[in-house]
């Protein structure tokens, strides 16, 4: 049972997300805090009546994973952007047990879209090493479904932020990158927002029809 919060009337709810229905998308958005993540989720879902959910205490801390829901009006697919709090050693788990919670082990990610600040000048590295292990939880296993996603460019000298950019791809994202992931520079606006989800839903339509298959 998921505890949802509509903004649109401000009112509470109880639902359960037990079946995905086929045109469901789920989508992780994770990264450290003030990234820019609860920012590109408002405008991913726009004005529409989102609604946004507080799993119950998953984990053993006080940490929780969000979900937004809405309607995507380009592709039609019912997106779901699941948000946890901080990305480190426990996440995967987080978002497997949400998983397992909500959609009772039928869905898995159908996208990952990892947030990192261009304006910090260094890499945390332990975080970098479970990006890959978030390819367990997509539907295909695979790299290209995590998008390696720049942001806060509003903060940094253009030239600094490529410069910063171009060391992320050569170094420090180096390996995933070679094994498929893609990086996107995300600017904060209703369109940059917009261009991510068209990235991250690209064949997306066969991938679910052949996984609900059978």
């Amino acid at each position: 049972m998921a505890f949802l919060f509509c903004p649109c009337f401000g009112a509470s709810v109880e639902t359960t997300i037990t079946e995905p229905a086929d045109d469901t998308v789920v989508i992780a958005v994770i990264g450290p805090t003030g990234s820019g993540k609860s920012s590109f989720i408002s405008k991913a879902a726009g004005n529409q009546e989102t609604e946004v959910g507080h799993a119950n205490n998953i984990s053993t801390r006080t940490t929780e994973v969000v979900a937004t829901k809405f309607k995507d009006p380009e592709s039609g697919f019912t997106i779901v952007l699941v948000d946890t709090p901080d990305f480190g050693h426990n996440t995967t788990k987080l978002l497997s047990d949400w998983l397992k919670k909500n959609y009772d082990n039928r869905a898995f990610l159908s996208a990952v879209l990892y947030f990192h600040r261009i304006s910090d000048n260094r890499v945390v590295g332990t975080p970098l090493v479970n990006i890959g292990f978030l390819k367990q939880l997509c539907r295909e296993q695979r790299a290209s479904q995590i998008i390696l996603t720049t942001t806060m460019w509003d903060s940094v000298e253009e030239s600094t932020g490529r410069e910063r950019l171009s060391e992320l791809k050569s170094d420090y994202w180096k390996t995933i990158i070679e094994e498929g992931s893609r990086t996107f520079s995300y600017l904060d606006t209703k369109e940059s927002a917009r261009e991510l989800m068209r990235m991250a839903l690209e064949n997306q339509r066969g991938s679910l029809r052949g996984s609900r298959a059978g």
